[in-house]
C-alpha cells in the first residue's frame, strides 16, 4: 500500500500545493537535487559531514549530464555541509554565484543509529515517527516555509536537500507516492524535478 500522510493546513504548505494560476506554474520549475554521498562518522554531527573526494566528483558529473531546464537558475541548499558542497559544485557548472543557504531544508533530525539504520528510516518514513526523530509535520513545515520563500516565480530553482527529508516532502506532494520505495530509490547525488500542474516527480538525470 503506498503511504499517505494527512496533509498539513493549507497556509502551512509549499506553494506548489496551493491554488496556484495556469500561467504561473509554466514559468518555473522546481529541481530537487540530493547530495553526493559521505563517509559517515558517529564522533561528528551528521550535519558537518563533508562529501568524500570522489562523491564531488560524482556531483560535478550529475550536475552537467542535467537536461535542458527553464532559465533563469537559482540554487538553494540545505545548511548541512555536505549539501553545500554538493550545491558549491553545482554552481561551478551552472555558472551561478554561491547559493542560498536554508536551515529549513535540513535532513530529518534524528540520533545516531546502531545496527540496521535503513529499517529504522523506514518505520520513520511508514509511520512518520520514531523514537528521537523530528516529528513528519514539523519537518513538512519547515520545508513548505523554505520553499514559499525561495522557490522563485520564473525559472527553475534546485534545492539541495536529503534524502528522508525529500522523501517525507514528495510523499504529502504527489498523490499516492509510496515514500518508502522512493526513498529506497534514491541514489549520491540524485536529481528529481517536480511537475507543479500535473504534482508528479520524474529523475531527470541518471547517475554515473
Amino acid at each position: 500500500m503506498p503511504v499517505r500522510f494527512p496533509k498539513i493546513p493549507v497556509e502551512f504548505r509549499l506553494m506548489a500545493t496551493r491554488p496556484y494560476d495556469g500561467d504561473t506554474m509554466s514559468r518555473r520549475q522546481l529541481l530537487w537535487f540530493r547530495h553526493a554521498a559521505v563517509r559517515p562518522d558517529p564522533a561528528t554531527p551528521a550535519r558537518a559531514w563533508p562529501l568524500t573526494p570522489e562523491a564531488r566528483e560524482e556531483a560535478l558529473r550529475l550536475a552537467r549530464s542535467l537536461p535542458e531546464l527553464l532559465p533563469p537558475f537559482s540554487v538553494v541548499t540545505s545548511d548541512e555541509r555536505k549539501a553545500v558542497e554538493t550545491a558549491e559544485a553545482l554552481c561551478e557548472v551552472l555558472g551561478l554565484g554561491p547559493a542560498q543557504v536554508c536551515d529549513g531544508l535540513r535532513e530529518v533530525d534524528r540520533p545516531w543509529t546502531d545496527g540496521d539504520y535503513r529499517s529504522v528510516a523506514r518505520e520513520y518514513l511508514r509511520t512518520g515517527a520514531s523514537p528521537g526523530w523530528e516529528a513528519r509535520d514539523e519537518v513538512l513545515s519547515r520545508i513548505s516555509a523554505a520553499l514559499a520563500r525561495y522557490w522563485r516565480p520564473e525559472g527553475t530553482t534546485i534545492a539541495v536537500g536529503h534524502g528522508l527529508a525529500i522523501s517525507v516532502w514528495a510523499a504529502d506532494a504527489v498523490e499516492s507516492l509510496d515514500a518508502v520505495q522512493f526513498w529506497e530509490n534514491l541514489t549520491f547525488p540524485d536529481a528529481w524535478l517536480f511537475a507543479e500542474d500535473g504534482a508528479t516527480l520524474q529523475r531527470i538525470a541518471e547517475p554515473a
